[in-house]
């Protein structure tokens, strides 16, 4: 039952994303325009890290229960092996993206984040969508939500 309540919160964060341009209005967008693209360029880089942090916590503490464990019952050849596959990719991954960070951030802001600011501005009907859709994802994370209070 609880990823049935996660996914409702999830949709639920979601549609705000979905009905803030209409909420907010153009006058609104227009002057929160360059902040926006900026923040819009750089959340890739937010979320990578988050997930590279969490992804370090994660080894660390997964290394650690395998040295207890070892220290005490032996561990496999092969399975030390796996760990160093994983970490040593995870690493390799983590190491081209801070080396390409700044041609990744500016491919974002001009063929991402700038169009979809503009296209928002421009466009009545876009941002009408985009509140249906967000009234749509609340009311379906809401029903989940329920259902998972109602079930569990």
């Amino acid at each position: 039952m609880k990823w049935i309540n996660a996914t409702g919160l999830l949709l639920q964060f979601f549609a705000f994303w979905f009905a803030a341009p209409e909420l907010l209005g153009v006058n609104t967008l227009k002057r929160l325009e360059s902040g926006l693209k900026k923040f819009l360029s750089i959340l890739p880089g937010i979320l990578f890290l988050t997930l590279a942090a969490v992804f370090g916590l994660g080894f660390s503490i997964i290394g650690l229960i395998k040295g207890f464990r070892a220290s005490t019952e032996g561990i496999e050849k092969q399975e030390m092996v796996r760990y160093f596959i994983v970490l040593g990719s995870s690493f390799l991954v983590y190491l081209v993206f801070v080396l390409r960070y700044s041609r990744i951030r500016a491919w974002i802001e001009k063929h991402l984040s700038g169009p979809l600011i503009d296209r928002i501005l421009q466009s009545q009907d876009l941002r009408q969508n985009a509140l249906k859709l967000g009234a749509l994802l609340f009311s379906i994370g809401f029903v989940l939500q329920f259902m998972a209070i109602l079930i569990g």
